[in-house]
Order: structure tokens, then C-alpha cells, then sequence
């Protein structure tokens, strides 16, 4: 509460942002390129759905809203999995998307992370299964279909955030992620996402 009647209140409406998360999950078809740090457009596959409601277009990536205390790359692989039924795991985020006027009228963070899918025991990769009343379908896309929407001229099928975020896939691994202490007495450590740092880059 704001205690002082002559001045306006400075305390923001809460809450003024959500945070969501979508997932690159990549799977690698030839054993050829799976220890590269790029992909292959012939060979590669990317995780898709389709929401049962709601679809701009063909396909998107998994994902959904983080929920309160919950990481990116908790939030990240909850979604991956309830969706799809696919375990993945956290590598790093590649872009952060920030949006007004969203959901309830509040702000919206969207931050694309890249996952690697977990293969079954056997080492062979799971198929995904779609999240009944929430997914119509879910498949493994070729990494070129996906890029050739997203990178339409086509306004009814181009998508000019994720055309960008490939982009960066061909490039980067993304930001990492490490766990560092709060200077606050009691309070937990926290996440940082940064990119990677150059051994040339360090200070002794």
C-alpha cells in the first residue's frame, strides 16, 4: 500500500508483465552433424505443434507461460513436455521478445530457449504425442519447411520474429545460463543469461 496521501502513488499496478517461454527443440537425424554446433537443413528436424484453437499459422514452437517462482528453463521444459510429451533439456536462450498491451493488458516477455530433446534409452528419439484439448497435432518438421514458412514473403504465412530467430539458430548457441549468489542477506541465488565469454575476454 502507498502511505502517503500527498503525493500520487509510485507503486506499479501489479502485475505489469507475464513471462512466456518457446522452445527450439532440434533433433538430429544424422549422427554425422550431432556433435557439430550447427545444423542441417537436409537433415535436422524441428519440434511443432499446432494449438487445437488460435493458430496464426501452420505451425509454432511449444510453449506457454512460466508460472510464479518458476525459471525459464524450468518453464521451458514443462512446457516442452506437457504439450508434446517430449523431455528436453535446457541450453540456452536465443532471443527475448517484449510486448504491450498483451493478455489481461499487461506486458508480455517471450523468451525463445534452445532445448535438446532427451532420447529414449535405447538412444533412439521419442515421438511426440499432442496435450489432449490443448495441441491438435505435434511432429518433427524439417528444419528447411520451417524456415521456408517463417521466412515467407507471404504475409498469411511468413513469420518475421521466428524468420530472425533461425537466423540466430545458424549462429549462436545463445545465452548461457549460471547460478550466481545475491549480494541481499537471505536471498536465494538467482540466474543470469548472458552470452558466451570469450577466454580473450576475461580479466585476471
Amino acid at each position: 500500500m502507498w502511505l502517503k496521501d500527498d503525493i500520487e502513488s509510485l507503486i506499479p499496478e501489479y502485475s505489469t508483465h507475464q513471462v512466456g517461454v518457446g522452445a527450439i527443440v532440434i533433433r538430429r537425424k544424422s549422427k554425422n552433424h550431432a556433435t557439430t554446433t550447427t545444423y542441417n537443413d537436409d537433415d535436422d528436424e524441428l519440434l511443432v505443434v499446432r494449438e487445437a484453437r488460435n493458430n496464426y499459422r501452420p505451425w509454432k514452437i511449444p510453449g506457454g507461460l512460466a508460472e510464479l517462482g518458476e525459471g525459464l528453463d524450468e518453464a521451458a521444459v514443462r512446457e516442452v513436455y506437457e504439450e508434446t510429451g517430449i523431455f528436453c533439456r535446457f541450453v540456452g536462450v536465443l532471443g527475448m521478445r517484449h510486448t504491450h498491451a498483451m493478455q489481461f493488458g499487461r506486458s508480455d516477455l517471450y523468451f525463445m530457449c534452445r532445448m535438446e530433446a532427451v532420447p529414449n534409452e535405447d538412444g533412439s528419439m521419442p515421438e511426440p504425442t499432442p496435450q489432449a484439448g490443448e495441441i491438435e497435432a505435434c511432429r518433427w518438421l524439417p528444419l528447411r519447411e520451417f524456415k521456408k514458412m517463417v521466412m515467407s514473403e507471404d504475409k498469411n504465412v511468413g513469420h518475421p520474429m521466428m524468420a530472425q530467430i533461425m537466423k540466430v539458430v545458424d549462429q549462436s548457441f545463445g545465452m548461457e545460463r549460471m547460478i550466481l549468489p545475491s549480494i541481499v542477506p537471505k536471498r536465494k541465488p538467482s540466474p543470469l543469461y548472458h552470452v558466451p565469454i570469450r577466454p580473450d575476454d576475461t580479466t585476471s
